[in-house]
Formats: structure tokens, sequence, C-alpha cells
């Protein structure tokens, strides 16, 4: 009897501990409003902002099967305050995929910003359009590990202004699934 009990114990705990890590997912549509994507899976609107402009486009996007994704954002005009997207989540790694599609008639050069994610430097002098070229879907991502309960993507402006479409956010270490960012520039 009491190997019976301490067996089931064991097993309540060992998934009341893997329950606890998984967190349902985090995906939000910058600068705009509610969205299923083609995976069924649902976009909130937007949230987890400092401060910016909205913006929206029509633009047909190449590369990607979501281009909905991509027809709102948030971009930050003010020069000496960046950008920043807070999330809360439990402690941890996660992947972090950013999403951007030059839509503007940009030019090599004339947008160009940093990422840093939990203050790291993660992508420097981003330039969407010498990396894809234009209304072209490019995809950045990196791994991130979180210990204070926030999740915080910067947007540093260099040349003109950084911008967001949409971010994702799931659990890394169970389930392998991503944050996404889908992003185009105004």
């Amino acid at each position: 009897m009491n190997r019976i009990l301490a067996f089931f114990l064991l097993s309540f705990f060992v998934c009341l501990g893997a329950s606890a890590q998984t967190q349902a997912p985090i995906r939000v549509v910058c600068g705009g409003k509610a969205y299923t994507d083609s995976k069924g899976n649902l976009w909130q609107a937007d949230f987890g902002y400092n401060e910016g402009t909205i913006s929206a486009n029509a633009n047909v996007i190449a590369g990607t099967t979501d281009p909905t994704l991509f027809h709102y954002g948030r971009w930050n005009g003010v020069v000496a305050t960046p950008l920043v997207y807070t999330f809360p989540v439990s402690s941890g790694t996660y992947h972090v995929n950013l999403y951007f599609a030059e839509t503007t008639g940009m030019t090599t050069g004339a947008r160009v910003f940093n990422v840093r994610m939990q203050g790291q430097l993660i992508f420097q002098n981003l330039d969407i359009y010498a990396a894809a070229g234009a209304n072209t879907a490019l995809v950045k991502g990196a791994d991130i590990s979180v210990t204070n309960g926030q999740l915080q993507i910067e947007f540093d402006n260099l040349v003109q202004n950084p911008k967001i479409n949409a971010t994702e956010r799931s659990d890394f270490r169970l389930n392998n699934s991503v944050i996404q960012m889908y992003t185009k520039n105004a």
C-alpha cells in the first residue's frame, strides 16, 4: 500500500512540475486587431509596448502564408526612446523569431536598427531591405534566457525607425515552439 501511495504522490508531483513549466503561447498583432493565422493560431490585438505609432498597409508580401500579419505594425518615431515590447513569462529559455518585411520603398541603408533581447545585443545594424529586398518576409531567430519573469525585446533606432508587426511567445524548453515577431518597416 505504501509503495502504491508513494508512486501516486511521485507521479503527481512530477506531472505538477511539468505542467507548471508549460505556458500558453502569447501571440500579438502589433498595431493591429486579433487574427487567426493559416495554422489556426489565434493572435491577440496589440499589447505589451511602451510607445510607438500604429501603421497599416495592403502590400503583397512574398515568402509567407500569413500576409495579414504584415499589414499592421507599430513603429518607433522617438529617436531617444527605443520601442520596447515586454511580456510576462516564467524563467527559462525561449527561442525568438523576428519576422520582417520592408514595405515602404526604402533602399539599402535607409532603415537600420539594433535588436536587443534581455538587454543583450542580438541583431546589430539590421537592414531589412539589404537582407531580403522589398515586400519579402525575412526571419531572424535567437535563443534567449529569461531569469526575471519578463521577456523584453527592444528596437533601437540607428537610421530611420524600426517597426514590429506581431509577436509570438511560447515555451521552448518543453515543446520547441518559438516566440515569433512578424515585422515590417514603416
